[in-house]
Order: C-alpha cells, then structure tokens, then sequence
C-alpha cells in the first residue's frame, strides 16, 4: 500500500513510521524537516514531488499546541498549519486522476 503521511516527523508520526511494516508499505513522508527514521521511507517538501499515486494520505500535521504561549501571530501558525494545509490536501487529492481511496 502507497501512503502519503503528513507530520511524520512529530512525536505521533514518528511512533507510527515505526509501527509500519516497511515491507508492506511505500511510504512517503511530506515534511519541512526531513529526518533520518527509518530505511525504505521517502522525504518530500511539496505535494509536487509526489510521483505516484498514494493509497492513503495520513495527515498529522500541525504546529504544536503545546509549544509555547498562544500570541496572534503562532494562532495563526497553527490554523495555517493544520486548517490551510488540511483543505489544501483536500484540493490536490480532488485534482488526481487516480486519487487516495482515504484521508485519514
């Protein structure tokens, strides 16, 4: 099964990489910050770079919540971050020819 996973460099997304079974899956991750998590899994930056067609899109994304005090300006971090990026997954899924059978 292709997945794309959105956030699969945070705390949850990262826990979930190591749950996969990487033989089963290809497994693309879009992130700002690429890691070095796991072999056999693919780092990208724009929905651009995704070649194939996925399966699955796993969106984790977001600005944490959590990580410091909630002034104007990290509000709207994290809309952007979790509402923008949500509605434009939805966009691009809708534009594919052969589109994800799931958002999860």
């Amino acid at each position: 099964m292709r997945i794309l996973l959105t956030g699969g460099t945070g705390m949850i997304g990262t826990e979930l990489i190591k749950n996969l079974d990487a033989g089963k899956h290809d497994l693309t991750i879009l992130t700002r910050k690429p890691k070095n998590i796991s072999a056999g899994v693919r780092f990208i930056s724009t929905l651009q770079d995704v070649k194939e067609p996925c399966d699955i899109v796993i969106n984790l994304a977001g600005a944490g919540l959590a990580d410091r005090r909630w002034s104007q300006s990290y509000k709207r971090e994290v809309w952007e971050s979790r509402i923008d990026l949500t509605q434009h997954l939805v966009h691009w899924m809708a534009s594919l020819e052969s589109p994800p059978k799931k958002l999860i």
